[in-house]
């Protein structure tokens, strides 16, 4: 019997969504081509060795999409982002375009990850790995004192990334330069310029009134392919990675400009585009309505009050970040997050992308883990060629057929990891059913919210959301429950839970029969 029983459950969720883990021959044999051959000598690209880029990734990342290097210019700053040239080797007509746009992106899971290009590639030769020559396009990118972008040019180039650092990596070195291996690098300036370029953007976004939600997420780990069970860890961005988020957002809006000016005359798209609508006004005018009404019952000071004049995103941005207050503003923000309608890729870039705030906004920055980077970088060489997509081989039934499978491989992307949340909240409750009632682990949370059937409860840790069924109350406490206003949830003897409480609760057991468990309050 397999002792890998945490690495074969999560293949199993693999294979269940319908995921192949491995390559055709032919697949694989035009992988092996373009490793002997890779063109990165290739006398049309930009030299650009002699800069000092980097690669800012996690610990765990072995397919390096950008690449950044930054230098100033007067008040200003210039700002190169080099993308992986996926689009050069995977082109219309090979069993790798194929085979690509069949996948449609790149899947993630705890332990490994099913590629959507072989690894020889995604890990190899288009990989932007230091210490070696790649080819790269550039969008190279000037950001003025006032975080305004202007003088965009994209191009093809050849590039020499000089390390794989990673946000805690850089994080370190930014809170302490002289303690940090890194300090003395000919790459250190741009790293210190990377927070000064990244927090002018991020004022700038505060200044289109962009929402920015407080969170801890859940990342999946397994500490090894002989593990039993996995492991849920708390992670929270640090400002490396909320600066280099801005660099790519920054990318991604200007490639998207460059889109827009030009239309491709053989299938009337000029690109391909990340949509994001804003929520709608009924939903906006219910969320303001429900604070107000939380406000009143549950008795809480004018300041939680949503003002009519104030925009949401001030709103959260004033909201209470820590203390037992936060508790209530993290439920308060679920709420907000709720009305938020889903993105979607879309040949036509209206009605823009509300999550960022710019009014187009394109997928360059995954250009091996999504078909439709690969699709939009061979769009904009083409613009700038001059040259029809016809040319390539693109016609526009293709490019509808990639754009739709961009948004099925969210869908699956979202399915896997639930079911891959699911498998780690088992292994856990499962091992906490192993011990007498009053010896379980008591978790805290905070209650998010409620309905007349559950209570949605976010663990602090780890930090997943759970549900507390009524029915379940009812039986524990021996009477009646009511929830009259949708903010508090009334027991028998004035037992109360409210909206923004914290809420310790343990396993009780798992219904077999509904497939879910069942957790009891401990107070």
């Amino acid at each position: 019997m397999s002792t890998r029983i945490a690495l074969d459950s999560v293949r199993r969720i693999a294979a269940r969504n319908g995921l192949r883990l491995e390559f055709a021959d032919d697949v694989l044999a035009e992988a092996r081509a373009w490793v002997d051959a890779p063109g990165i000598d290739d006398a049309a690209l930009r030299d650009l060795t002699a800069l000092p880029f980097i690669t800012i990734d996690y610990e765990r990342s072995n397919d390096l999409d950008q690449a950044l290097y930054i230098e100033r210019v007067g008040d200003g700053h210039r700002v190169y982002y080099a993308l992986a040239d996926a689009s050069y080797y995977v082109r219309p007509g090979s069993a790798l375009f194929d085979e690509a746009v069949r996948r449609a992106a790149s899947y993630y899971l705890p332990g490994f990850t099913v590629p959507m290009l072989p690894d020889s590639l995604s890990e190899g030769i288009i990989s932007l790995n230091p210490e070696v020559d790649r080819r790269a396009l550039v969008v190279a990118t000037t950001v003025d004192a006032d975080g305004a972008a202007s003088d965009t040019e994209l191009f093809r180039a050849r590039i020499h990334s000089r390390q794989k650092l990673t946000y805690n990596g850089v994080q370190a070195y930014i809170d302490d330069p002289t303690s940090s291996p890194l300090a003395g690098h000919d790459f250190c300036e741009a790293l210190e310029l990377l927070r000064v370029v990244g927090q002018r953007r991020i004022i700038r976004a505060d200044e289109h009134d962009v929402v920015k939600f407080d969170r801890v997420s859940a990342r999946l780990h397994l500490p090894s392919p002989d593990a039993t069970e996995l492991q849920i860890i708390a992670e929270r961005r640090n400002g490396v990675q909320l600066w280099n988020e801005q660099i790519s957002l920054l990318c991604n809006i200007e490639g998207a400009r460059f889109l827009r000016e030009h239309v491709d005359p053989t299938t009337g798209f000029s690109g391909v585009f990340r949509v994001h609508p804003p929520p709608r006004p009924e939903a906006m005018q219910h969320l303001r309505e429900s604070i107000c009404r939380l406000v009143d019952t549950l008795e809480l000071d004018d300041f939680w009050r949503w003002p009519k004049d104030e925009s949401l995103a001030d709103y959260v941005d004033r909201l209470p970040d820590e203390g037992e207050q936060h508790r209530l503003a993290r439920a308060l923000q679920r709420q907000a997050m709720l009305i938020n309608l889903p993105s979607y890729f879309a040949t036509e870039p209206a009605p823009g992308h509300y999550g960022i705030g710019a009014a187009a906004y394109s997928r360059f920055s995954s250009p091996m883990r999504e078909m439709v980077g690969v699709v939009t970088a061979s769009m904009a060489f083409h613009q700038l060629a001059g040259r029809p997509m016809s040319d390539s081989g693109l016609d526009a039934e293709r490019i509808e057929t990639i754009v739709a499978g961009g948004n099925r491989a969210k869908t699956v992307q979202k399915k896997i990891t639930r079911d891959a949340n699911k498998l780690a909240l088992d292994q856990l409750f499962r091992r906490d059913t192993k011990t007498a009632l009053a010896d379980r682990p008591v978790r805290i949370g905070t209650v998010m919210g409620l309905s007349a059937t559950k209570l949605y409860v976010q663990l602090d840790d780890p930090p997943v959301e759970v549900k507390l069924y009524t029915e379940e109350l009812r039986a524990l406490w021996r009477g009646k429950t009511k929830a009259p206003n949708g903010f508090e949830l009334f027991g028998p003897n004035d037992r109360c839970i409210r909206v923004g409480d914290p809420l310790r609760v343990r396993v009780a057991r798992h219904d077999d029969k509904r497939q879910r468990w069942v957790l009891d309050p401990v107070d």
